[in-house]
């Protein structure tokens, strides 16, 4: 199925830009870990979840399906 901007690409660079939506950053320790042996047992379910919702937000914006 072609999308409208497959079908009219000219128009693109006249169209308003595509909304994206703001998503609160990942955890700032997980992102500085060196190594998974600097992650203490009891963080495995806040990185878990904390995946889930950054790859939820992927998903609501059609980045991966």
């Amino acid at each position: 199925m072609l999308t409208f901007l497959q079908t009219f690409p000219d128009l693109a660079p006249v169209l308003p830009p595509k909304e994206i939506p703001k998503v609160a950053p990942p955890v700032k320790r997980f992102m500085e870990l060196q190594n998974p042996g600097e992650l203490r047992i009891n963080e495995v379910l806040e990185l878990l979840r904390d995946y889930r919702r950054l790859a939820g937000a992927l998903k609501d914006i059609g980045a991966i399906q």
